[in-house]
């Protein structure tokens, strides 16, 4: 009977966190679009407004990345937008946002120390980014585990 409840348990942390996960990707692709629609109705460009997202999301979570990094990544979404339009660009970010810059931060409720990353991974998943078209939408392509290990080769 006990094992039974520690399945139980189990299915019922797994479904919580599932759904915590979701909910922090969902507030982070509104914040993300609330953020770059100002930025544009300011009257910068695509590029300036996803730097300036990146910058600050990485000041508020000190995750060590480089004015280089940042304006690597802003340049390699920005020219998504010759395919596809804002709306999408600013989608696709918010998913490299939280596959590749804050993907060892989901696994982790209460840091202690600041997260670093690697910069030189963080520019070769963006190089590297794959997409998938469907109806004329893009979304980066699913990845397994076994796919993000080799997007992230030891340099």
């Amino acid at each position: 009977m006990m094992l039974f409840y520690l399945i139980i348990l189990a299915v019922l942390l797994f479904f919580i966190r599932t759904t915590y996960v979701f909910i922090r990707f969902r507030r982070l692709t509104f914040e993300q679009k609330h953020q770059i629609n100002r930025y544009l109705s300011d009257g910068l460009s695509l590029q300036a407004a996803i730097e300036r997202v990146l910058s600050e999301l990485n000041q508020k979570r000190n995750l060590g990345l480089t004015e280089a990094t940042i304006n690597t990544i802003s340049q390699k979404i920005t020219n998504l937008s010759s395919i596809t339009d804002v709306s999408n660009v600013v989608d696709i970010l918010a998913q490299f946002t939280q596959r590749y810059i804050l993907f060892e931060d989901r696994f982790s409720l209460f840091r202690k120390t600041p997260w670093m990353l690697d910069n030189n991974r963080v520019i070769y998943a963006a190089e590297h980014l794959e997409l998938h078209e469907r109806n004329g939408y893009f979304l980066i392509k699913p990845n397994t585990d076994a796919d993000f290990k080799t997007k992230y080769p030891n340099p």
